[in-house]
């Protein structure tokens, strides 16, 4: 089998008989197949070798392609693409075969669907295979790209403060690096990291509210988890709500003639009952009504909390541990004739 793009050359060395030589004429009339032939005459006329080249052959064609060797195929986002290492087999029509370096490919006819050096995205690239592509041949596949999800970025600033009796504040936070991720925050009692988290608004502070007085509040913060990026690895800061005392309080009351639950003596009407409050952080409560008693007994949400007195000083003691948006209730209940009255006001507790 001739190769294809190749000229070729028959010689042929001729020995005349002893005691004979090769003419001079000889050289005009050589052929070989038929066709006109050079012949060198040497050694006297004693050998003749007679010599044709013949028309260079067609260029070969590539009939048959194998990848030899694959890239690297594991990456993680944002890692660049190397085809340095890819290989791949070329088949000819005059049954030779050519391995074909990457750096070489456009010289074969020879391209890849991703360009070297190309960043990858796990969205985008994981599972896709690198096709090579031959302009005769067509074209052949690796196995699919196994690209991991890029660590989340980490917390570069995380403070708390602002506690008060109820609520606390994350005061700032921010995330380093370029991965445009956002926030999220959790929080717990126990210091655990936790499995549920909540977005985090760009605005500080972010009030973590509804927490009871004098508790201490373990506060996570993080990157948020996308398609490309896993969750950050989670910053944890400790505070703790304000053990509260009474000059931090205010009893707010809901007026008498809103919701009271009045209970009055026989031929008595609500202006015989006159409460008078003083202060605010604690509260001095005188209750008289226009009989001749004034010897109340006091009662905080139902439970007893003053004898026989016409005044009565609440306290934060009353209502402790304090809770948000709790509304709680005062009572004050007198007997006369042997029957109990009693009135009921709601009040709540605010910072």
């Amino acid at each position: 089998m001739f190769r294809s793009g190749e000229t070729y050359t028959a010689s042929v060395t001729l020995t005349a008989h002893e005691n004979y030589i090769f003419a001079g004429a000889f050289t005009s009339n050589a052929t070989i197949n038929t066709g006109s032939a050079t012949a060198v005459i040497s050694n006297g006329g004693a050998t003749a070798t007679l010599s044709r080249s013949f028309v260079t052959t067609g260029v070969k064609t590539a009939n048959g392609m194998t990848i030899k060797t694959s890239p690297n195929l594991i990456y993680t986002h944002d890692n660049l693409l190397n085809l340095s290492a890819l290989v791949v087999t070329l088949d000819y029509d005059d049954l030779t075969s050519a391995d074909i370096l990457f750096d070489d490919f456009g010289d074969h006819g020879l391209s890849t669907n991703y360009e070297n050096g190309l960043s990858l995205s796990f969205t985008l690239h994981n599972g896709q295979a690198i096709r090579v592509t031959h302009n005769v041949v067509g074209f052949r596949d690796t196995a699919g790209l196994n690209i991991s999800r890029a660590p989340g970025a980490a917390v570069s600033t995380f403070t708390v403060g602002n506690p008060k009796l109820t609520s606390v504040d994350i005061t700032a936070a921010e995330l380093a690096g370029s991965t445009e991720q956002s926030i999220e925050f959790a929080y717990n009692l126990t210091g655990v990291t936790p499995t549920s988290w909540s977005d985090l608004g760009t605005t500080f502070p972010v009030t973590i509210s509804g927490q009871p007085t004098d508790r201490t509040i373990h506060v996570f913060i993080r990157s948020k988890g996308t398609d490309d990026y896993l969750p950050g690895t989670p910053a944890t800061r400790t505070i703790s709500t304000v053990a509260p005392t009474d000059s931090e309080l205010v009893f707010v009351f809901t007026p008498i003639a809103e919701g009271t639950d009045l209970k009055l003596p026989p031929g008595m009407n609500e202006s015989d009952f006159v409460l008078s409050i003083s202060g605010n952080t604690s509260i001095t409560l005188a209750l008289t009504i226009a009989v001749d008693n004034n010897n109340f007994d006091w009662f905080v949400n139902g439970k007893p909390a003053g004898d026989k007195t016409g005044t009565f000083v609440l306290r934060l003691s009353h209502v402790t541990p304090v809770m948000p948006n709790t509304i709680h209730s005062l009572t004050a209940e007198v007997e006369i004739g042997g029957i109990p009255y009693n009135l009921t006001i709601p009040f709540t507790v605010v910072e």
